[in-house]
C-alpha cells in the first residue's frame, strides 16, 4: 500500500507541473530504534524500490 501511495503522490505531483519532490525517507539500518513516529513518511527501501 504505502509503494502504490508514493508512486501516486509523485505521479501526481509531476502531473501538476512539479519538477521536483522532496522527501525524508529513513534508512531503519542507520536508524534502527525508529518507530512508526520516525517511519511514517517511508522507509529508505520503499523510496529506492518506488524508483525515487
Amino acid at each position: 500500500m504505502a509503494r502504490a501511495l508514493l508512486k501516486a503522490a509523485v505521479g501526481h505531483a509531476f502531473a501538476h507541473g512539479a519538477t521536483a519532490v522532496e522527501g525524508y525517507p529513513v534508512d531503519p539500518r542507520q536508524r534502527p530504534k525508529a518507530g512508526p513516529a520516525d517511519l511514517y513518511q517511508g522507509t529508505l527501501g520503499l523510496f529506492r524500490a518506488a524508483g525515487v
